[in-house]
């Protein structure tokens, strides 16, 4: 009815008081008509059935929230589901999403919650929404290393049993980081909050790396992705050796030599042992360095957690909205990035390799040498960063555009093929990181792509559904693939 329309119905404050709509600025009373089917608890004020809302309810829609002035409802799936009962007195407030135009994001919520920006937070909020999905962090405290396990530890005296010691607790990044994923992939379900600030996880981060993060300060998501990585990993690690030290306690005050070189041993080994983190996300790189005056060949093993391609460098009007200024540069693609990753590298100049081979005790000798990357161990989780930022006497972008696919086959790029048929090369893209825009004015959000094959956009709290092609489009930064 038109009287409740903009009428005098009072609504709520934060402190639980009444206001009419005139004392907000911001407001819109709508009143719901929707077929009666499935509603319950609400007054029948119509002969034909037609209005589910009586003439006493009425529906604020202001600013993130939604308030009802309804006693009491039960919804079916065509309605605003799981309301809960209340006095006849009372309010009941839903989130409403800030940037959605209508209701029907209500009626039809997003398979995972959106992140809620608190100030030049959409770095932190853009990287955890891609770790989310990787679904071995899933229960992540229930895989990680537990009160009374048992892990080798390999040092060059022997290999030692050491026992995680009871009652040591996680640390402190290692659970708020298994919270806040947790909450992510818990879909909300009718009108519970679709979005959360993962306050927790943040502070943590914040203590870990003092200054790294300040506040409302712009940051880059691939820096903090790897300090999430690395915390979380150096944590488990922390646990190994509280196992050592329990296991040794005493040694250092009292024990004879040979314990004391097998303690401090054990504690340098723990450093190298494979962690939960590694077996996900962590793979080995084989790094082989040839001097061009002896030929001789220096080999080196080097664990990672993701790989940094070099993007070609291009010069072109960048807009970050207007597609044409792109138009130049789409003939790039991944599989360049990784060509120009794994092709040799010429050491010259300040760059010269010191050739053990060459070099005397009493000389070193700077050779002229060629290096080359080659990927050894893959992991089962491969993460891609595409190097846009270059640091010289300014911090510059490079925008050029490169087209990723939604399966990549990494055999060229790898030293030997694996012999274990379940350690594939083919990977397939289930989350991307893009950033828009310019060093001072950028933005960053995530494209994820669901069990079900749907793909969705996750910018800070808005979690709308996208086309698969409008995810393939897009200024890259990070980039998830599983193995398959």
């Amino acid at each position: 009815p038109s009287q409740f329309i903009g009428g005098n119905q009072p609504a709520p404050t934060s402190s639980g008081k009444l206001r009419t709509p005139s004392q907000f600025s911001v407001g819109l009373t709508l009143v719901i008509n929707k077929p009666r089917t499935g509603i319950t608890g609400i007054p029948n004020t119509s002969n034909t059935g037609s209005t589910v809302v009586a003439p006493t309810t009425v529906v604020y829609a202001m600013q993130d929230r939604i308030y009802s002035g309804t006693p009491s409802a039960v919804s079916s799936s065509q309605s605003m589901s799981t309301r809960r009962q209340v006095d006849s007195d009372q309010y009941t407030s839903w989130p409403l999403h800030r940037r959605s135009r209508s209701l029907d994001y209500l009626y039809n919520p997003p398979p995972f919650k959106g992140l809620t920006n608190v100030g030049f937070t959409c770095f932190f909020n853009s990287a955890l929404q891609g770790l989310s999905r990787i679904d071995q962090f899933s229960n992540l405290l229930e895989k990680l290393f537990k009160a009374g396990i048992s892990v080798i530890v390999k040092c060059k005296q022997k290999s030692t049993k050491v026992i995680i010691p009871s009652g040591t607790d996680h640390g402190e990044v290692s659970k708020r980081f298994s919270e806040t994923i947790t909450d992510i992939r818990t879909a909300p379900k009718g009108m519970q909050m679709h979005y959360f600030y993962p306050e927790a996880l943040l502070a943590a981060i914040r203590r870990r790396y003092k200054n790294s993060f300040p506040e409302y300060r712009q940051g880059d998501a691939h820096e903090l992705m790897r300090c999430v990585l690395d915390a979380v990993r150096m944590e488990e690690i922390d646990k190994i050796k509280s196992g050592i030290k329990k296991m040794y306690a005493g040694v250092e005050s009292s024990g004879d030599g040979e314990e004391k070189l097998l303690y401090k041993s054990a504690l340098r080994a723990a450093h190298k042992v494979r962690t939960y983190i590694d077996e996900v996300v962590g793979g080995e790189m084989h790094s082989v360095v040839i001097c061009k005056h002896c030929k001789h060949e220096a080999e080196l093993i080097e664990p990672f957690l993701d790989i940094s391609l070099p993007v070609p460098e291009e010069t072109i009007l960048y807009y970050p909205y207007y597609a044409a200024s792109r138009a130049s540069s789409r003939n790039h693609t991944l599989e360049q990035c990784f060509n120009e990753f794994t092709s040799l590298d010429e050491l010259d100049g300040d760059n010269k390799f010191i050739c053990t081979n060459c070099s005397t005790e009493d000389e070193i000798q700077l050779r002229k040498a060629s290096k080359q990357l080659k990927l050894q161990t893959l992991p089962a989780v491969l993460i891609l960063h595409l190097k846009r930022f270059s640091i010289g006497v300014t911090v510059t972008k490079n925008s050029t555009f490169i087209k990723y696919p939604l399966e990549l086959n990494v055999s060229h790029y790898c030293k030997q093929l694996p012999t274990d048929k379940k350690r594939s090369t083919n990977y397939s893209l289930f989350a991307l990181v893009e950033h828009i825009g310019s060093l001072n004015f950028g933005h960053y959000t995530t494209f994820i792509k669901t069990s079900d094959a749907q793909w969705y956009k996750a910018d800070d709290n808005s979690v709308t559904q996208v086309q698969e092609s409008v995810a393939l489009d897009k200024e890259a930064y990070l980039l998830f693939y599983r193995r398959i």
